[in-house]
């Protein structure tokens, strides 16, 4: 890798420090520029203009201006004037924090993305991107894509996103643009060929250049099959800006809030104010008009202080801490418990008290999650900016508890493995007939794998040869003791020459040792030498119609001594067809038979099948060398670099998998010759390193019989059969009679299937390089492998389980629709009618090929789905697989489903920078590791460089709230979405509550007006329960433990939001206000009259103590004092009592005892505490205590109680009713894909 990599005297290539300032330097730019303009100026201007806020500065000055007012009157001084002088000051304080409050939250959630990326570029400009080498050789995993630069004139490995402008980086064929290039070595203005991000690099890419290797030769550059171009444009620039300029919606809690406070606001605040200063009007002018004069000085309190006491409680203005302080509570819930899933081993586990047979809710773990760490994060969020997760950016909490729809925008690593996994063998019997093995990975096994049929072991003397060969063609480690994050991952050298499909680094070693081969068996072998051969021209290439099917055809070889026969042999697999051309017999388990035409059509079904079906095929050959090069006994084990050869010219041929008529002879072998090539035979560029030039070879095929004698493994190999019984030695190829190589076919060139080393005598002695050539021709077909990208394990049963909640999973394929479909069946979606749309636009890719999908009127093109739903029906927001997807119509369907009130969440890989612009745009991001990476967690202090992966992860999922592992459980995010519904279905209760409760203190003043009672709270009781004693009880709500159904009910929608608004008004009324409010009023009344003057019968009136209210003695303002603090204490009575109707919305308190929820109880007894103790301090200089109230008053009191909670069970009752209801038509509509053409 080093030596390709040689930098050229004519061109100075960046220093890995350089890159790295020039990286640091770019992303500083966009932050600041993004930082001037993230907080909006007028924040401060637009709060203090909401009307609540002018109210309550207005009521505060009349409050303090009401002490001065009773300061300036001559009379006895009443103390209710202090208290509204503290009552002012209190207002204007709160005003002031809740304005600091909103601008800060507002300045908060403004930087807080911008602040989470700034701490990973302070990171890296303080540790360096390290320059060693996260994987020594290039991935084929999609979602972690590794670009080659050139950097000190050395090869190195970086994620795209690393790069920045002036980078020379290299490109083989089939690989993709990770930015905006340019062909490095141009020679003419004709030459400056560009390539844009995501392009894929072809070899029609140089129809300007003759012969663009030469361009490069000029430059003393030979990259064998790669192509040095430089980069111009640093790709972090646009990261950084799709994370920090996409807007997400708001959440839906936001919404309702912001419904509710507008419906106060707007309506009720005034309907009220209007209502109580009317009854206060009437009340001064009407009732008693003679003494009119006498009480001129009571009408500022009458017309001021009395309207702020009606209002107070209707006025949000604990909203903003109490909303703060239960959303940081949750989010550290939550974020304490997903780490804690994380890193927990147990597995998740059913509910032992569901019945099997009814729909079970999706598992959990039974974690531990520290108080301490749920505390520190708690603090973290009110205190500073957290950047260990979004809180205020994606609304974590709120967001994940009303998902709708969850999107996975990728494949590999994210709801699949990495890698593609065996599936399928195919080999050829005795008869010429395939015969199909199934395979399935199992790491409970030593092995890893095994075969599903049982009678498998019939096959082995098919299988021998192909076990031997998966044993000693890999170098993933696992047979030498090595360890490494991925063991069972082949390093595919052949992978830096251009793209091939990411099973050829798939290692299925284990599949051998199922087989019956152990590591002691290979000690014979030692490899002499290895091949790679490229054919960018193949007609496969360019009869590739779609990008996602593009591969360069190759193959791979590796020559072996075996010590025991001193014999040479070689192993290949690689491309079908490649190796097809390369073949001219099959090994049928006892003896070589001729890839006759017949033969040769079923292998090629099978792996159009496999490619159609979304599987990725590798076949496998073998051949003897019979005629050993001197290179191959020069020193031990081949430790120089592969030698690289290039297919530059192919004969043409006819359209794959077509055969044309032949007659057939009774040996199967075709009748007639392949007619030669008027273009004469094809070449190969020979490339060892960059020292070597290109050699072009005569590969004129010698219609002669193969003299080969075979010898695979001579006798010592003995491997074992699982079962114990000893598997004769794997020779059984080798002592099979020779047989004729065939001649070429009509199918394709089959010039290749004949090797000029099979000849027992040689006229002219073959050289090293043309012995190489001539070495990977004429070999014998052994078997193909088909590999699948299976889903990770429960894949499946997340899948389900999410759509028992209500929650839609939607993958999004950039696989055509027929491929697509392969997998969805996988994933358990379903896959008939009306369940695909193709979203590339008209023209662009296969389209619909099924015939149910044209009959569908399914829209094509992800620009004609928003018209489709508006004129012909909604089947694309039902759907759950969406083919030929790009990035760009992958974030305009996640509009689209925003705008139609879908909550989405969206899961990939944290490696593909693809996806920052979608994380950003959903609700709420999860990023999937698809490797194990040394991740610094944002925040977190580093020592030393940092890993270039974990950096590149870093940056392109930032907008991400959480990440998620590489090997934890699906069940993680089911888990958290329980939480958070919980949580937040607890705070909504909780805050329903307390606004019922303000409700009800509003409604109970008024009726006091009504009633013309004199003020039955002060301002400061007010005050006392808005901040401390309904808080209180409220919070105990947080912690009420989960329901059985919350994982089986269906979400609401982020639109249309509380369209039963008057419905719940109504049940405010009957719950809150019909008994608490009338017994307090009873109760009130009772008292005064009682303590004031006992013998006078109880009469409504507006003067009970015979003198204006500013002229109250010392005796009276006592008993009015008295008797407000117990009123107040008979409305928390009432508020405990409906609480514990309240803790569950519909579930009635007979089936969920309240006594249930541990923290409840301890508030409610708290909350009464403090209210004796308020009570008693109130009352220390009182001369009444609870002994001079009579009878009747405790009477009423507590026997309201009895009539209190049938009446909260009467309303439970019909609201269930309506939540049931809500609940059957949310999930109808859910099940319901009926579109305009879809069939009855």
């Amino acid at each position: 890798m080093q030596s390709a990599g040689a930098a050229p005297r004519q061109y100075i290539y960046l220093s890995h420090a350089e890159a790295t300032a020039r990286f640091v330097h770019a992303a500083d730019a966009v932050l600041a520029e993004q930082r001037r303009r993230a907080v909006p100026a007028n924040a401060l201007q637009k709060y203090l203009l909401r009307a609540d806020v002018l109210l309550t500065v207005l009521f505060a000055l009349g409050l303090v201006g009401f002490y001065g007012f009773v300061r300036a009157r001559n009379g006895p001084f009443q103390w209710r004037a202090t208290g509204a002088l503290a009552e002012g000051v209190i207002l204007l304080l709160v005003v002031a924090l809740n304005c600091w409050l909103h601008v800060r939250e507002i300045h908060l959630a403004a930087l807080e993305m911008s602040s989470r990326i700034q701490n990973t570029v302070e990171l890296v400009r303080k540790n360096g991107i390290s320059d060693s080498h996260d994987f020594r050789f290039p991935t084929n995993i999609l979602t972690a894509p590794l670009t080659r630069v050139v950097r000190d004139g050395i090869v190195r490995l970086l994620p795209p996103c690393l790069l920045v402008e002036g980078d020379v980086i290299l490109l083989a064929y089939g690989d993709t643009a990770p930015c905006r290039i340019r062909f490095l070595f141009a020679t003419s203005a004709a030459q400056l060929i560009e390539m844009q991000p995501g392009q894929i690099f072809k070899p029609d890419l140089f129809a300007s250049i003759a012969d663009p290797r030469r361009a490069q030769e000029a430059f003393g550059i030979l990259a064998s099959g790669a192509f040095y171009f430089t980069v111009i444009d640093t790709p972090i620039k646009g990261i950084i800006q799709s994370a920090l300029n996409a807007q997400r919606p708001e959440t839906v809690i936001a919404h309702q809030l912001e419904l509710v406070d507008r419906l106060f606001l707007t309506r009720v605040i005034w309907i009220v104010f209007g209502a109580s200063l009317l009854v206060n009007v009437l009340r001064f002018v009407l009732v008693s008009p003679s003494t009119l004069s006498s009480r001129a000085d009571q009408a500022y309190e009458m017309f001021v202080n009395l309207q702020f006491y009606v209002l107070f409680p209707l006025i949000p203005l604990s909203h903003p801490t109490l909303f703060l302080v239960s959303r940081s509570y949750g989010n550290a819930q939550i974020v304490c418990l997903f780490e804690a899933l994380q890193s927990s081993k147990t597995a998740f586990e059913d509910d032992e008290d569901v019945d099997e047979f009814d729909a079970a809710p999706a598992p959990t773990k039974d974690v531990a999650v520290s108080w301490a760490a749920i505390w520190r994060k708690f603090l973290d969020q009110i205190i500073r900016i957290d950047i260990s997760f979004l809180a205020r950016t994606t609304g974590l909490i709120e967001s994940l508890a009303n998902t709708t729809v969850i999107c996975a925008i990728d494949r590999e690593g994210t709801i699949s493995s990495p890698l593609p996994s065996v599936e399928q063998l195919f080999l050829i019997g005795e008869a010429g007939e395939p015969i199909i093995l199934d395979v399935t990975e199992d790491r409970t096994l030593p092995n890893g794998m095994r075969f599903e049929d049982r009678d498998w072991s019939h096959h082995l003397s098919l299988l021998k040869p192909l076990g031997l060969s998966l044993m000693l063609n890999t170098d993933c480690g696992a047979h030498a003791g090595r360890r490494r994050n991925e063991s069972h991952l082949k390093s595919g050298q052949i992978r830096v020459h251009g793209t091939v499909n990411s099973a050829r680094q798939t290692c299925i070693c284990g599949l051998g040792a199922e087989i019956g081969f152990s590591k002691e068996s290979l000690s014979q072998f030692a490899c002499k030498a290895s091949i790679e051969l490229f054919a960018p021209s193949h007609p496969a290439v360019s009869q590739s119609a779609f990008d996602y099917h593009f591969e360069i055809p190759s193959l791979s070889s590796r020559i072996f001594y075996d010590a025991a026969s001193a014999s040479f042999q070689l192993f290949s697999e690689g491309h079908a067809e490649l190796i097809l051309e390369s073949c001219g017999d099959y090994w049928n388990g006892r003896e070589l038979g001729q890839m006759a035409e017949p033969v040769e059509s079923k292998i090629l079904d099978f792996y159009q099948n496999a490619v159609i079906s979304d599987l990725q095929v590798v076949a496998f050959a073998y051949r003897p060398i019979n005629n050993p090069a001197p290179v191959l006994f020069q020193g031990g084990a081949a430790s120089v670099s592969p030698i690289y050869l290039e297919h530059t010219e192919t004969p043409p041929a006819p359209k794959p998998f077509e055969f044309p008529e032949t007659s057939q002879s009774d040996g199967g072998a075709s009748s007639q010759a392949h007619p030669a090539s008027s273009s004469g035979e094809p070449g190969y560029v020979d490339q060892t390193g960059l020292h070597d030039h290109s050699t072009d070879v005569n590969m004129a095929a010698t219609p002669s019989q193969d003299g080969r004698q075979h010898q695979l493994a001579g006798h010592p190999a003995q491997p074992t059969h699982p079962s114990g019984d000893s598997v004769t030695a794997v020779s059984d190829v080798s002592n099979a009679a020779p047989q004729p190589t065939g001649r070429p076919r009509r199918q394709a060139n089959r010039s290749r299937a004949v090797s000029k080393i099979d000849s027992p005598v040689l006229e002219e002695p073959i050289g090293d390089n043309e012995f190489f050539h001539e070495a990977i021709k004429g070999q014998t077909f052994l078997a193909m492998a088909s590999y699948t990208f299976a889903p990770k394990p429960n894949m499946v049963d997340v899948i389900e389980d999410l759509a028992l909640a209500g929650i839609r999973f939607v993958y999004f394929s950039s696989a055509p629709e027929r491929e697509s479909k392969a997998y969805a069946e996988h994933l358990g979606l379903e896959v008939d009618w009306n369940c695909c749309i193709i979203l590339s636009p008209e023209g662009v890719g296969p389209g619909y090929l099924a015939i149910h999908d044209m009959k569908a009127g399914l829209p094509k093109g992800v620009e004609n789905i928003r018209s489709h739903i508006a004129n012909v029906d909604d089947v694309p927001l039902h759907v759950s697989l969406f083919a030929e997807c790009q990035p760009y119509s992958i974030r305009e369907m996640v509009r689209i489903f925003q705008e139609h009130g879908e909550v989405v969440c969206c899961i990939g890989s944290s490696l593909n920078d693809l996806n920052t612009e979608c994380f950003a745009m959903a609700d709420i991001s999860i990023s999937v590791d698809p490797l194990h990476l040394a991740r610094h967690r944002h925040g977190a202090a580093q020592i030393g460089p940092l890993s270039p992966l974990a950096v590149a992860a870093s940056f392109n999922s930032s907008p991400c709230a959480l990440n998620l592992n590489v090997d934890t459980s699906m069940y993680s995010i089911t888990q958290i979405i329980r939480e958070a519904r919980t949580l937040a279905g607890n705070g909504r209760q909780g805050f329903a509550f307390y606004m019922g409760c303000q409700f009800a203190l509003s409604a109970t003043l008024f009726l006091s007006y009504c009633l013309l009672l004199p003020p039955i709270f002060t301002g400061y009781q007010l005050i006392f329960m808005a901040w401390v004693l309904l808080p209180l009880v409220s919070i105990g709500f947080m912690f009420s433990p989960h329901l059985p159904d919350v994982m089986t009910n269906m979400p609401v929608k982020n639109a249309e939001h509380l369209r039963d608004m008057w419905r719940f008004v109504s049940y405010f009324c009957l719950r809150f206000c019909l008994v608490p409010s009338v017994v307090c009023v009873i109760v009130f009344a009772l008292v005064v009259t009682e303590l004031h003057d006992p013998d006078k019968p109880f009469m409504l009136k507006d003067d009970y103590f015979g003198v204006p209210w500013l002229r109250l003695a010392d005796q009276d303002q006592r008993v009015l004092l008295f008797a407000q603090n117990f009123t107040l204490y008979v409305f928390v009575l009432y508020m405990v009592a409906i609480s514990a109707t309240y803790l569950r919305r519909v579930e009635s308190i007979f089936e969920d005892s309240p006594l249930k929820s541990t923290a409840w109880l301890l508030c409610s007894v708290i909350c009464l505490a403090v209210q004796a103790a308020f009570f008693a301090i109130s009352q220390i200089s009182s001369p009444f205590g609870l002994g001079d109230v009579s009878w009747p008053a405790y009477v009423i009191a507590f026997g309201g109680l009895l009539v209190l909670l049938p009446i909260q069970e009467l309303v439970k009752r019909h609201d269930k009713l309506e939540w049931v209801r809500f609940q059957k038509r949310s999930k109808l509509e859910f099940n319901t894909k009926l579109g305009m053409y879809s069939p009855i």
